[in-house]
C-alpha cells in the first residue's frame, strides 16, 4: 500500500477512536471519622459544640470553643453553655486522630465568631461569651501537641463578624456595624484594619458561607446566605455577592437554586472546590426557623397560662421532632453562575461548621444536626470524580505512540549521513514541512490553556493567535529565502559562522534553558488530562510521554519529526474539530444557543481598545503576539530547521508539458514506465478502466541505424518532435500489472508505441513526413500499450502535473488488486458491470474494447440470529406493548430458569409428553434411530440425535418440535414491524431476551439499528455476563436496559449459576456511569435469596446509582416453566420447588423501598 495511503487510513482510525469519550460520572461519600474528646471539665461523652472556631494548618485542624447544650435541651429549658477546649484534629486515609490540646485554652468560652487561617495561626475574630459580645482577637498557633492562644488586637468599634476567609496573608471579615452590612480587612503581620466596600445587598449579620474562588478573569469572594434578625423579625437570605479585591467591588449573581427555585441557605459550611466550584454542605432553609420563631414570639404574647404552656408542647415539637438540616450537597460554578446538586447524603450535614479540605478529603468537625443537639462526630466528605477510559481510548493511546516508534524505526534505516539525519537530504515534501511546522506551534498550551482562558474570561486571547497571519508574509519575503541560501543544519550555525563559536553556543543555551521550560509547561498540561481521564499517576504520563519522543526523535532524525508532526497535525485538528461538533451538539439550541450564551456572557470581547496593561487588551495580544509569533518562526530552532528540509525548488512535481523540445519522461523506457503507472494509479483512485491522453514524441533514430531494430541507445539518441496525443490501456495481464520492466524485444505484435490505423499527419503520415514506422520501438511493459488516439476523437489537453502527483499514490493497491483476480474472466466480467466511460482532471476515459480490469466493491454480510420465538403483544417487558424477541445462548446454569430452552446457542429437539400418542411415526422417519418407543412414550438418544427435523415433520400429533430458528435482522423487523401501530399508540417497542442477547451482539446491533431506522424503541433484558465491549457495542442503540443482578453472595452466586457475579457488578457500574437508562431487576426464589440480608445487600449495592437508576425490581418466582427441563430432556434442579407467597414477596419488596426508593 501506498505510504501516503497508509498514513491517511491510520489517522482515520486515530480520529474515530479518539470518539470513544470517557463517560464520567462524580459521586460523593460521607463517613465518620472520629469523635471529639470529652473536654478537660468532666463528661464521660463530648456532647459537641457549634459555632467554634475551626481552620486548617498544615496537616491539622484547630477546633476552639463552640457552644452546647450540655445541662439539658433548649425545649426544656436548658441552657446555652461556651466552651474554652481546644482541640486538634489529624485526619489521615479513613480515620481523623481526634485529641484535646494540652495544657491550653481559650480566655473564656466562646462561640458563633468567625475564624480564618493566615500563616500557621488560626485567628479568631468575635463571637459571643456567657457575658456578652467578645470583642478580642486571638491567634491560635499549633506547637506540638498543644497550642499557644496569643491576643491580636480588637474588633473595629460597632463591628459584628460573621463571616472570614483569608487571601494573600489578609484576612477579609464581613459582618454588621449599627444594623448595616459591613466589610473590613484586617493585615495579621501589622494588625491594621482596612474598611473595604460593604456588600450593598440584604443585611445578614448571622449565617453567610463566604469563599474564595476564581471566576475565570481574577480571584473573587462569593458571600451566600445568611440571615438577619431586627425587630424581633428574621429576614432569611438565598442572594449570592460576589466580591473582586482587586476593585474593591460587590457585584449581585443571583439567588442560590435548588431545581430551578431559590433556596435559602443559612449556617452551611462552604469551601472552594476545583478550578471554579465552591461546595456549600447542607445548612438551614429556615423554614423551621421562622416556625419556631413565630411560636415564641406567640408565647411572650399568650393571654393565658394555659394557652403558652400549649405553644410550649408546641415548640418542643418543632424541636423534637425536626429532621434535621438539609442533605444536599450543593455546587457553584463561579465561571457559568450556576448551581447544581450533586446529590444527598444519608444524613444531614452538620450546621454552624467550618469544612476545612484536608487528609485527602473535606473534613467538617462537630457542629449541630438539628436545632439544639450537637454532634461530637468528624466527618469527612469525599468527592469521587470516575472516569470510565475504557478500551477504546486505550487502545487509541497505544496505536498512536506504536506509530510514533514506528516512525522512528523506519527512517533510521536511512540516516546514515549528518545532513540527512539534521536535514533530511533536503526532499521533505513542501506541504508535510508546513503541517510539521504548524503542528510545531501547537501544544498543550494551544488545547488546553488558552481554551480554559478564553472559557473562563472571553476571546481577549483571540488576536494574540491571528498576529500569526501577520507575521507570514515577512517570513517568507525575508526569512525563508535568507535561511535557505545559507545551508546550514540549525540557526545557531549561522552565528557561528556571522560571528563566533561562543555566541553560537550562548544562543544555544539561552535556547534550551527555553525549550526546558516550555516543554515542562507542553508535558505537564497532558499528563494532567491524562492523570485525571485514566487515573495514571501525572510522573509515569510524563515519563512515558518523554521517552516515546526522545526514542522516535534520536532514531529517525528530522524525517521521523516532520512526519510525526504530520499525524499529531492531522489528529490534533481533527480531534478539535470533532470535539467542537460534539460540544455544540450537546448545547441546547446547537449552535445558535452557543451563540447566544458567549454572547450573554460577554465572551465576544475581541477588541478591547482600552489602554490596561493588566489584562489581555488588544494592544498587549497584538504587540505581545507580533514579538511571539516573529520570535517563533524567524529563531526557533526547530522552525527554522523545518525550513531547510523541504525540496528545492522546481522538483516537488513532475511536469510534463504539452510541446517539449528535450528529452522527457517518455524519451526511455523507464520514464515511460513511470508515467504508465501515473495513469493507472489515477484511474484506480477512481476504480474505472482508463484511456488516458499523454502528449507523445516522435522519434527519429540516429543515422545508421535501422529503423527496425532500433535498440536503447535510439531511443535516448536522435532528435525529438510533437507527434500527437497517445491513449494509454490496460488488459489486465495474468502476471499482474505492471511488471518489472523487461528487455526490448523486437516484432510486429505485442506491446509497443505505436500510432493507431488511420492517424496520418503530413506527406508521410507523421507530423515531419518520417514514416509511422520510426515510432514503432517496443515498450515492452508486461500488457500495457501505447496507442495514438484516432484521428475523429477529441483531442485531449496534456496531463496536469497535479492530477499526475495525485495518481502517483495508488500503483500499490493497483498491484494487490490484480493479483486477486488472475483469471481474465472474472475481470471482464467486473467490468462489464461496474465500468462506466468517465471523464476527468483532463484525462479523457474511454471504453475501449480490450480493456478488462479489477475493482474494489462492498459487499454487506447478511447479518442471522438465533431465536426460539418472537412473543407479540407483551406488557412485562418493557413500557407499553412490546414484540419480545427470545434468543438462544446463555452462559448461566440459573437453577430456577424459566427458559432453560434457550441454554444452548444452536437448534435444539423438543418433546412434549402429553401430546404423544404412540404411533410410531417418527421412529420410521429418524435416520439416525436416536428414537425409541418404551412404555412411557417416545424416548430420545439426544447422543445419537443430529436434529435434523424429519421427526417432526412425521409426527401427526406436534409431541416433537425444533426449538431454534436461524433468522435475519430484516426479517425480524419485518415481524415485529406488524405491530407497529401498537408500539405508537402505547409508547411500546422491541424487547431482546434471552437466553442471553449479548452472545449475538453482531445480530442485536443490525436488528436494532433497523428498528431504529423505523422508529421503533428498543430494549434488553440482559444479565450482563458477557464482556465489556459487547455492552458497549450496544450502547448507542439501546433506549432502556433491564438487567439482572441475581444474587449479591460471589459464593452463592456461583453455586446457583454456575458463574461469579464479579464481571456482571463491574459492568452494571460501567453501564450505569455511561449515562443509559438502567432498570435493575432480582428474581426472588424460595431457599435462595428470599431473605432480608441478600435483598438489602443488594439495594445497599445500588444505593449510590439511585438518582440515575430508573428503578429495581423484584420478580416473584414461579414454577411454570418447569415443564420445559423435561421437555429438553435435562433434569430440573429445584423440581418441587413452591412459588414465593405473595405476602412474603410483599414484605420483601416493602423492605427493598424502605432502603431503596426507586424500588417498584
Amino acid at each position: 500500500m501506498n505510504p501516503i495511503k497508509k498514513l491517511s487510513l491510520l489517522l482515520s482510525a486515530l480520529l474515530v477512536g479518539g470518539l470513544c469519550f470517557p463517560a464520567a460520572a462524580s459521586d460523593f461519600t460521607v463517613r465518620t471519622a472520629g469523635t471529639l474528646p470529652p473536654p478537660a471539665s468532666g463528661g464521660i461523652k463530648n456532647p459537641g459544640v457549634a459555632g467554634a472556631f475551626i481552620g486548617g494548618i498544615g496537616d491539622r485542624i484547630v477546633v476552639a470553643g463552640g457552644s452546647n447544650f450540655a445541662q439539658g435541651a433548649p425545649w426544656d429549658g436548658g441552657a446555652k453553655q461556651f466552651e474554652d477546649a481546644i482541640y486538634l484534629l489529624t485526619p489521615s486515609g479513613d480515620a481523623c486522630k481526634c485529641e484535646l490540646a494540652a495544657d491550653a485554652k481559650l480566655p473564656a468560652g466562646i462561640a458563633h465568631g468567625c475564624a480564618a487561617v493566615a500563616g500557621r495561626s488560626l485567628y479568631c475574630f468575635g463571637g459571643l461569651t456567657a457575658q456578652g459580645e467578645s470583642r478580642a482577637v486571638y491567634a491560635l498557633t499549633p506547637v506540638g501537641n498543644s497550642v499557644r492562644v496569643d491576643a491580636a488586637g480588637e474588633l473595629p468599634a460597632g463591628f459584628r463578624p460573621a463571616a472570614a476567609l483569608a487571601y494573600k496573608d489578609e484576612i477579609y471579615i464581613h459582618g454588621v456595624t449599627d444594623g448595616a452590612n459591613a466589610f473590613w480587612r484586617f493585615s495579621p503581620v501589622s494588625g491594621k484594619w482596612t474598611e473595604l466596600a460593604a456588600c450593598p445587598g440584604a443585611v445578614r449579620s448571622a449565617g453567610p458561607a463566604f469563599a474564595a474562588q476564581h471566576n475565570g478573569r481574577e480571584n473573587a469572594m462569593y458571600l451566600i446566605g445568611g440571615r438577619h434578625e431586627k425587630d424581633g423579625e428574621l429576614q432569611l437570605c438565598s442572594d449570592v455577592w460576589e466580591y473582586l479585591p482587586v476593585h474593591d467591588k460587590w457585584q449581585a449573581k443571583g439567588d442560590v437554586t435548588v431545581g430551578g427555585k431559590p433556596a435559602v441557605v443559612m449556617y452551611a459550611a462552604a469551601v472552594p472546590y476545583g478550578s471554579g466550584h465552591v461546595l456549600v454542605f447542607g445548612g438551614d432553609d429556615g423554614r423551621e426557623l421562622l416556625r419556631r420563631a413565630a411560636l415564641e414570639r406567640a408565647i411572650g404574647g399568650a393571654a393565658t397560662p394555659q394557652e403558652a404552656e400549649s405553644l410550649r408542647g408546641e415548640l418542643r415539637e418543632a424541636f423534637t421532632g425536626h429532621e434535621g438540616f438539609s442533605k444536599e450537597l450543593l455546587a457553584y460554578h463561579a465561571i457559568t453562575n450556576t448551581w447544581v446538586s450533586l446529590g444527598e447524603a444519608r444524613t444531614g450535614f452538620p450546621a454552624v461548621s467550618t469544612a476545612v479540605v484536608a487528609g485527602g478529603g473535606i473534613v467538617i468537625p462537630s457542629g449541630e444536626i438539628r436545632p439544639g443537639v450537637r454532634t461530637p462526630d468528624v466527618q469527612v466528605v469525599t468527592i469521587r470524580e470516575t472516569a470510565e477510559f475504557g478500551w477504546g481510548n486505550y487502545s487509541v493511546i497505544i496505536a498512536y505512540l506504536l506509530v510514533m516508534m514506528g516512525i522512528g524505526v523506519y527512517f533510521v534505516r536511512k540516516n546514515n549521513t549528518t545532513d540527512q539525519f539534521f536535514k533530511g537530504g533536503a526532499k521533505i515534501p513542501w506541504w508535510a514541512a508546513g503541517i510539521s511546522i504548524f503542528a510545531t506551534a501547537l501544544s498543550a498550551i494551544t488545547f488546553i490553556s488558552i481554551p480554559a482562558k478564553a472559557y473562563g474570561a472571553d476571546w481577549g486571547m483571540f488576536m494574540f493567535n491571528m498576529t500569526i497571519l501577520m507575521i507570514v508574509p515577512i517570513v517568507i519575503h525575508y526569512y525563508l529565502p535568507f535561511f535557505r541560501k545559507l545551508n546550514v543544519a540549525s540557526a545557531y550555525q549561522y552565528l557561528e559562522q556571522r560571528f563566533s563559536s561562543p555566541v553560537r553556543y550562548l544562543a544555544s543555551v539561552f535556547f534550551c534553558f527555553f525549550m526546558f521550560a516550555r516543554i515542562a509547561i507542553v508535558l505537564f498540561l497532558p499528563s494532567l488530562a491524562l492523570n485525571a481521564v485514566t487515573g495514571i499517576d501525572v510522573y509515569t504520563c510524563i515519563l512515558l510521554m518523554g521517552l516515546v519522543t526522545i526514542a522516535y526523535c534520536t532514531m529517525g532524525g528530522i524525517e521521523a519529526v516532520v512526519w510525526a508532526d504530520v499525524v499529531q497535525g492531522v489528529i490534533l485538528v481533527g480531534g478539535a474539530l470533532v470535539s467542537l461538533v460534539y460540544l455544540i451538539s450537546g448545547i441546547e439550541g446547537g449552535f445558535s444557543g452557543m451563540v447566544d450564551v458567549a454572547v450573554t456572557d460577554d465572551k465576544f470581547n475581541i477588541l478591547n481598545f482600552a489602554f490596561d496593561l493588566t489584562q489581555p487588551v488588544f494592544w498587549v495580544t497584538l504587540v505581545g503576539g507580533l514579538a511571539n509569533q516573529l520570535l517563533a518562526y524567524t529563531s526557533d530552532q526547530s522552525v527554522i530547521q523545518r525550513y531547510i528540509t523541504v525540496k528545492e525548488k522546481g522538483v516537488v512535481a513532475q511536469r510534463i508539458p504539452e510541446h517539449s523540445d528535450r528529452r522527457d519522461l517518455l524519451h526511455d523506457r523507464h520514464g515511460a514506465l513511470r508515467l504508465l503507472q501515473a495513469a493507472a494509479r489515477t484511474a484506480q483512485r477512481r476504480d474505472v478502466q482508463y484511456g488516458l491522453d499523454i502528449p507523445a514524441f516522435h522519434h527519429v533514430p540516429p543515422a545508421g541505424r535501422h529503423r527496425g531494430t532500433a535498440d536503447r541507445g535510439d531511443l535516448l539518441g536522435g532528435d525529438v518532435h510533437p507527434l500527437g496525443q497517445y491513449q494509454l490501456h490496460g488488459d489486465g495481464a495474468d502476471r499482474g500489472f505492471l511488471p518489472p520492466l523487461p528487455k526490448r524485444r523486437d516484432g510486429q505484435t505485442g506491446n509497443g508505441l505505436r500510432p493507431a490505423v488511420g492517424h496520418r499527419r503530413g506527406r508521410s503520415g507523421t507530423a515531419d513526413g518520417h514514416s509511422a514506422r520510426h515510432v514503432r520501438h517496443r515498450f515492452a511493459v508486461g500488457s500495457v500499450q501505447l496507442f495514438p488516439r484516432s484521428a475523429d476523437q477529441r483531442s485531449g489537453r496534456p496531463v496536469h502535473d497535479g492530477h499526475l502527483h495525485r495518481a502517483d499514490r495508488h500503483a500499490e493497491r493497483l498491484r494487490r488488486i490484480c493479483r486477486q483476480h488472475r483469471h481474465p474472466a472474472d475481470r471482464q466480467q467486473l467490468f462489464e458491470r461496474f465500468v462506466p466511460a468517465l471523464r476527468i482532471y483532463r484525462v479523457g476515459f474511454v471504453l475501449p474494447d480490450r480493456l478488462s480490469f479489477e475493482f474494489r466493491f462492498r459487499t454487506r454480510k447478511i447479518m442471522e440470529g438465533t431465536i426460539t420465538t418472537i412473543q407479540r403483544m407483551s406488557v412485562h417487558d418493557g413500557a407499553g406493548i412490546r414484540s419480545t424477541l427470545f434468543l438462544k445462548g446463555c452462559g448461566m446454569r440459573c437453577r430456577w430458569c424459566h427458559n432453560p430452552e434457550t441454554w444452548s446457542g444452536g437448534v435444539q429437539l423438543q418433546q412434549t409428553a402429553g401430546r404423544c400418542i404412540g404411533c410410531g411415526s417418527c421412529l420410521e422417519a429418524c435416520p439416525s434411530s436416536a428414537l425409541s418407543l418404551t412404555a412411557e412414550g417416545i424416548r430420545i438418544d439426544r447422543r445419537s440425535c443430529t436434529v435434523c427435523g424429519d421427526c417432526v415433520g412425521a409426527c401427526p400429533s406436534g409431541a416433537l418440535s425444533l426449538v431454534g430458528e436461524r433468522i435475519e435482522a430484516r426479517e425480524a423487523l419485518r415481524r415485529v414491524a406488524r405491530d407497529l401501530p401498537f408500539f405508537r399508540q402505547t409508547g411500546g417497542g422491541v424487547t431482546v431476551s434471552g437466553g442471553e442477547p449479548l452472545l449475538q451482539p453482531e445480530f442485536v446491533a443490525e436488528f436494532f439499528a433497523l428498528c431504529r431506522e423505523t422508529g421503533i424503541a428498543t430494549a434488553v433484558e440482559s444479565n450482563l455476563l458477557a464482556e465489556w465491549k459487547c455492552v458497549e457495542r450496544l450502547l448507542p442503540l439501546v433506549d432502556e436496559w433491564m438487567c439482572d443482578f441475581k444474587i449479591f453472595d460471589g459464593a452463592l452466586h456461583r453455586e446457583m449459576t454456575g458463574v461469579g457475579n464479579e464481571r456482571i457488578r463491574e459492568n452494571l457500574g460501567r453501564l450505569v456511569g455511561s449515562g443509559a437508562k438502567v432498570v435493575v431487576r432480582t428474581p426472588v426464589v424460595p431457599g435462595v435469596n428470599d431473605n432480608e440480608t441478600e435483598i438489602g445487600n443488594i439495594c445497599r449495592m445500588l444505593l449510590p446509582f439511585e438518582e440515575r437508576l430508573l428503578g429495581y425490581e423484584l420478580l416473584r418466582f414461579h414454577t411454570l416453566g418447569f415443564d420445559k427441563f423435561a421437555a429438553c430432556g435435562m433434569e430440573n434442579p429445584l423440581a418441587g420447588a413452591r412459588e414465593l407467597s405473595k405476602e412474603r414477596f410483599e414484605t420483601l419488596r416493602s423492605f427493598a423501598k424502605s432502603i431503596l426508593k426507586i424500588t417498584k
